[in-house]
């Protein structure tokens, strides 16, 4: 449950920011976007080991 609960924030979460940051230029949302992705594929790899 819970576990699903963060999957469903870290699927929405990025997007919402990613929405909100194109008034941003383009160097700073891509930089965002990868920051996510390399934290959600880390907090996703850690409960999958523990």
């Amino acid at each position: 449950m819970f576990s699903n609960i963060s999957l469903v924030i870290g699927l929405i979460l990025p997007n919402l920011l990613y929405t909100s940051a194109t008034k941003l230029n383009t160097q700073q949302v891509k930089s965002a976007r990868f920051g996510f992705f390399i934290l959600g594929i880390i907090t996703l790899s850690s409960r999958l080991f523990w």
